[in-house]
């Protein structure tokens, strides 16, 4: 006689797409073709850092100034990503000690699933355009 073999079958292994398909995968959003690479940033200070950053390495901009962004984010009208409930954001941002405002360029955030056990559903956050001093400013959706 032979051992009894059991014949349950093993649970599947949860992931972002059994258990979130409404949301992008956070590493599908990461990629070449969105501006500045993607939704790359964990935080919008983190995001907001990244775009002063690119403003002091373009050629055409220069400008090292410290940036902010607004405090309460806009609704996006075409986010990058799925949005089942509308929870994309856009922020300006502004160059610091400068009145009336002058904006510096734009972040958004998305939100997607990340892999994990379980999977879970992060903000993440990225560049979407910089602007140059120039009136009116020029927007540049990469950094050549």
């Amino acid at each position: 006689m032979y051992p009894h073999r059991s014949t349950t079958i093993p649970p599947t292994r949860e992931t972002c797409s059994t258990k979130c398909p409404e949301y992008n995968r956070c590493e599908d959003l990461v990629r070449p073709d969105l501006p500045f690479g993607g939704y790359k940033d964990s935080s919008p200070g983190t995001a907001t850092s990244a775009l002063q950053n690119f403003r002091g390495k373009h050629p055409r901009i220069r400008d090292y100034s410290k940036v902010y962004p607004q405090e309460e984010g806009d609704a996006m009208y075409r986010p990058h990503c799925k949005d089942p409930k509308k929870e994309s954001r856009h922020y300006n941002v502004y160059v610091s000690g400068i009145r009336p405002k002058k904006s510096a360029g734009s972040i958004a955030r998305c939100i997607c699933c990340i892999d994990g056990k379980p999977p879970k559903l992060i903000m993440r956050y990225g560049i979407l355009n910089i602007k140059d001093n120039n009136i009116p400013p020029t927007r540049y959706y990469s950094l050549g």
